[in-house]
């Protein structure tokens, strides 16, 4: 809230809230677990070897005689 950070509720049971004092603020909910970045660098390693594997035989053809 207004840069600095605060205590999330929980609210309904599913939703996410905290508290303010009356009048504007700037509130910013911030998702940044580990557990994503290291699901993307995989993603994309894994695109990686992919587009690799498909570059040096992917092309490729057995000729049968």
């Amino acid at each position: 809230v207004d840069g600095r950070e605060a205590k999330i509720l929980d609210a309904n049971m599913f939703f996410s809230a905290i508290a303010v004092a009356p009048g504007g603020h700037e509130v910013k909910f911030v998702y940044d677990p580990l557990s994503l970045k290291i699901g993307a660098g995989i993603s994309i390693i894994s695109a990686l070897c992919c587009v690799l594997c498909f570059l040096k035989w992917g092309g490729q053809r057995e000729s049968n005689p």
